[in-house]
């Protein structure tokens, strides 16, 4: 499978302001027959994906906690948990459900600085 492929499975599709959700495609899991789960790398990706359309600014660093993995078939929801817009780097966090508590947690910084020059 093709790195084209795997992003078109992680399309996000807009819901209200700042919530998405998406079904979770069984290409995107691991584990043994009867208890697929979504990748943790998937999961990463797709927060990241919600919080760049968020900020509007490239990611720098992100951190995860991943309480509980999606199951296959399940449908995700991604919700926005704090924004801090700053005049060059966005602080911002999300969380991803299915139904009930959080499965993943994802808190990051976006952004770049155009006036600093080449190093």
């Amino acid at each position: 499978m093709g790195a084209d492929t795997i992003m078109n499975l992680l399309s996000l599709k807009a819901g209200q302001d700042e919530i998405w959700s998406m079904g979770v495609d069984r290409h995107l899991c691991l584990g043994p027959p009867g208890a697929k789960h979504l990748s943790g790398g998937a999961c990463t990706a797709i927060l990241i994906d919600a919080l760049e359309q968020v900020t509007g600014k490239p990611l720098i660093q992100a951190s995860a906690q991943f309480l509980e993995a999606p199951k296959v078939h399940d449908t995700v929801t991604v919700s926005l948990e704090h924004h801090r817009p700053g005049r060059s780097i966005d602080i911002a966090s999300a969380r991803l459900t299915t139904v009930g508590p959080p499965q993943v947690r994802l808190s990051a910084s976006f952004g770049t600085r155009r006036d600093i020059g080449d190093y």
